[in-house]
C-alpha cells in the first residue's frame, strides 16, 4: 500500500453509533496516513478523538469540511 506521509485522512459517520469501528479503521490506516480525524453525527457513544457535528445523518456531510478548514491548526 502506498504512504501517504503528508496527507490528512478524515473520516465521517453518518451515525454515532458506527464510531465503535474507529479502531479498526484507525489501526489499518494510521501508518500510511500523516494524521486521521474523525467525524460523526451527534453522540450515541463518547469519545473524545471523534469531532461531533450535526450532518444530519450524513445528508449535510460537506458541514465537515466547514468544521475542518477553521479548526485544521487545532486538530
Amino acid at each position: 500500500m502506498y504512504k501517504f506521509d503528508n496527507n490528512i485522512l478524515i473520516v465521517v459517520f453518518n451515525y454515532s453509533d458506527c464510531v465503535c469501528n474507529k479502531n479498526v479503521i484507525k489501526n489499518i490506516y494510521e501508518k500510511y496516513f500523516k494524521k486521521i480525524i474523525f467525524y460523526s453525527d451527534y453522540p450515541i457513544i463518547q469519545d473524545d478523538e471523534v469531532n461531533f457535528i450535526n450532518i444530519n445523518k450524513g445528508y449535510n456531510t460537506n458541514k465537515v469540511f466547514n468544521h475542518f478548514y477553521k479548526n485544521i491548526n487545532q486538530l
